[in-house]
């Protein structure tokens, strides 16, 4: 009996099963008696219509459609036969694009930007039964040329993001873009091909997809503002109403450990120090534990701003892709770190400095400047530019050929002021060519717009560029190198350069990309004026420590200058300069940076 009713209930199942997939497979068809008397030749008129003689009787204005001359062309080709629909009239493709289009706020793109819940309206209304079959010609056009349309959208977002850096930031940004594929059209304008190509242009980049968790992740939280605290500055072991605030808040993003939720936090303890060190290293502040004005303000960003943020930066994740075999080195600005990597393994991180930002009134001051003509109303733009290029050669000891805006602008008026400023940064003046006794000029006399003289620095130890310069040819005068002033490395906000980019730690560097086995770490160290230090060898070593310190006695006596040299790399190194405001770590944090030169917020525009 038992095994008879299991029969039954297996035959009723499959029975539901069917009639489920029948009433689905309905729902995908228009009515039957409108699919009787369907006329291909009149739909395909009606299409032409759409493009040639927009009528009253549509609903969208196609001519306002961002591909709609390109649409033109391609429907006009295949002699406005329609892409999406046959005879049968099935929709099952057409609801499948639908639904990846409604996952595209994954990638921090705006669904609404493909016309979905409007091609689902008029599929809902073609589905219907009261619908007038005169009416579904228009109805079905609308819904072609619309899933078209947002096709190419969606496929041009996703390869190439929808934000063009090369038109919309002015002379900033030199990355080239990722490239189009001329097999495009065939693979979006193909219903058998369409969804497996829709697939494989999903990003699978590793930056990528780990950026993406996160942004998802940042959809679902949501943690509350902290009031301002009473005082300045909060340091372990003082009391104050708001580190309950602040524990709650870090305990939602995980710098905190959800098991102190209970935690009263009276006092200012180390559990709570270690959680906002973290939270500090993420966000880019000086990671010294104390809670002052610029901690809160970072905590009191919405997580619905800080995952726009990420949004804009998967955007930029979009634009290009780099893939280097071997050696290559990475710098984003807004973080003021430059990476090595050889190939997928990172190798080295280094503290950098970066170009300043532009004044606030920059626009303004630019207007005055373009009335005057005058060099002291020009204002700065000092902002380091976004490329890639390749390291051919590193200079030893360079020499310091002033940019002539620097001379105009900052140097001319410490020459009026100090007649010694030449010869005290060891400076020569050069006309023509030709050498000039610095004494013998009188520089009141000419005007900043118009010096005649070419001014460069000695190599040396105060020289600007430091002791190491690495070059890398590119037409923005842009180069990474030393320098004598080290104080800025202990900052966390380190645009302080005129554009170039200084790195903390050069020699590191240097022993990553040496690749001349005629040159040694401490052949390079000892011809930049330091001692040696590999006692591996304890001959050599002991050879190099005697030539070192009779090089150093006759330095004393001004006998002998640091000289440049050129050591040219045997395989260039590349290096791209590029600007990321949100990304993970080498460790798999989620890290936040400001926005330094504002340009975040074009983008934030288009997503808001």
């Amino acid at each position: 009996m038992r095994k008879n009713l299991r029969w039954v209930f297996y035959i009723l199942t499959i029975v539901i099963s069917i009639e489920a997939c029948k009433d689905k497979n309905a729902q995908n068809y228009i009515s039957a008696d409108c699919k009787d008397s369907f006329d291909s030749n009149k739909y395909t008129e009606v299409i032409k219509n759409n493009f040639k003689n927009p009528s009253d009787s549509a609903s969208i204005c196609f001519t306002e459609l961002n591909n709609f001359d390109t649409l033109n062309i391609f429907y006009s080709k295949r002699n406005y036969k329609s892409v999406w629909f046959s005879e049968n009239i099935d929709f099952t493709i057409v609801d499948s694009i639908l639904n990846i289009f409604n996952n595209s706020y994954t990638h921090g793109l705006k669904s609404n930007w493909y016309y979905g819940d409007v091609i689902l309206s008029k599929i809902e209304k073609l589905k219907s039964v009261k619908v007038n079959c005169d009416s579904i010609y228009q109805l079905l056009s609308e819904v072609d040329i619309l899933l078209s349309n947002a096709l190419i959208d969606y496929s041009n977002h996703l390869n190439h993001g929808f934000f063009n850096p090369l038109e919309k930031y002015d002379k900033c940004y030199f990355l080239s873009l990722n490239k189009s594929d001329s097999s495009q059209f065939e693979k979006i304008f193909n219903p058998d091909s369409v969804l497996p190509y829709l697939n494989a242009i999903q990003p699978k980049g590793i930056d990528y997809k780990k950026l993406q968790a996160q942004y998802l992740k940042l959809l679902n939280l949501k943690w509350d503002s902290i009031p301002p605290a009473d005082t300045p500055k909060i340091c372990v072991g003082d009391s104050n109403i708001v580190l309950k605030y602040i524990a709650n808040r870090l305990i939602v993003t995980g710098e905190l450990d959800s098991s102190f939720k209970n935690n009263s936090f009276h006092f200012y303890d180390t559990s709570l120090e270690k959680a906002i060190i973290r939270f500090q290293s993420e966000h880019g502040l000086l990671p010294d534990g104390v809670i002052g004005k610029n901690s809160i303000v970072q905590m009191n960003i919405s997580a619905k701003d800080r995952a726009i943020q990420v949004a804009v930066n998967l955007e930029r994740l979009r634009w290009n892709s780099f893939n280097y075999p071997a050696k290559h080195l990475k710098i984003n600005i807004p973080e003021f770190m430059l990476y090595a990597y050889n190939a997928d393994t990172f190798k080295l991180a280094l503290k950098v400095c970066c170009g300043e930002k532009m004044p606030g009134n920059y626009n303004e001051r630019m207007k005055k400047y373009l009335k005057t003509h005058k060099i002291q109303d020009r204002p700065p733009n000092h902002e380091t530019p976004i490329f890639q290029s390749k390291i051919s050669h590193l200079v030893l000891n360079p020499d310091w050929l002033v940019p002539t805006n620097i001379v105009q602008k900052e140097l001319y008026y410490n020459f009026i002021k100090d007649p010694f400023y030449l010869r005290d940064h060891e400076y020569k003046v050069y006309r023509d060519k030709v050498e000039i006794n610095p004494d013998s000029i009188n520089w009141k006399k000419y005007d900043p717009n118009h010096i005649p003289f070419r001014i460069k620095q000695n190599p040396g130890e105060i020289n600007a560029l430091g002791k190491i310069k690495f070059v890398f040819p590119n037409p923005y005068d842009v180069f990474l190198h030393d320098t004598p002033s080290k104080n800025a490395f202990d900052r966390a906000y380190r645009a302080v350069s005129h554009g170039c980019v200084r790195v903390e730690d050069p020699l590191k560097l240097v022993k990553l990309l040496l690749d001349d086995k005629k040159w040694e770490l401490d052949d390079i160290r000892m011809a930049i004026g330091m001692e040696p230090e590999d006692k591996k060898d304890k001959r050599k070593f002991k050879k190099r420590m005697e030539d070192f310190k009779e090089w150093k006695e006759l330095a004393k006596k001004d006998s002998v200058k640091l000289e440049s040299k050129t050591i040219f790399f045997k395989k260039q190194v590349p290096i791209v300069i590029n600007y990321y405001t949100a990304f993970i770590d080498t460790n798999g944090f989620l890290q936040f940076r400001d926005d330094l030169y504002k340009r975040d917020l074009q983008i934030i525009k288009l997503l808001k």
